[in-house]
């Protein structure tokens, strides 16, 4: 809490009054109010690196809505595809007949 006062203080000073405080506390100062504003920049920056990882995080679950989707449609289209070689391979007939069946479901 002082660092903060102190660096109040060296922020309400102007060029005469720097000129009024002794070095020590001019010093004491400048270091106070560089902390605070070093402070100040990296909450800003963490602020703008957590809004980054916000923005990656959104668009990741967008491409991994999408491909889920796209594999949903393949996942689909492949079950369809087993079950028609399952209902040609017991379907009636010889096994020629069936085998044929299947060639034709695979071209």
């Amino acid at each position: 809490m002082k660092i903060r006062q102190f660096a109040a203080e060296a922020g309400s000073l102007d060029l005469a009054s720097w000129n009024d405080v002794s070095e020590r506390k001019r010093l004491t100062l400048m270091t106070a109010l560089i902390r605070e504003q070093v402070a100040t920049a990296l909450d800003d920056v963490t602020e703008m690196f957590l809004r980054e990882v916000k923005r990656m995080q959104n668009r990741a679950e967008e491409a991994l809505t999408l491909y889920g989707t796209a594999q949903a449609d393949r996942t689909d289209t492949l079950i369809a595809h087993l079950r028609d070689m399952t209902l040609a391979l017991t379907q009636e007939g010889t096994r020629d007949q069936r085998l044929t069946a299947v060639e034709t479901l695979l071209e």
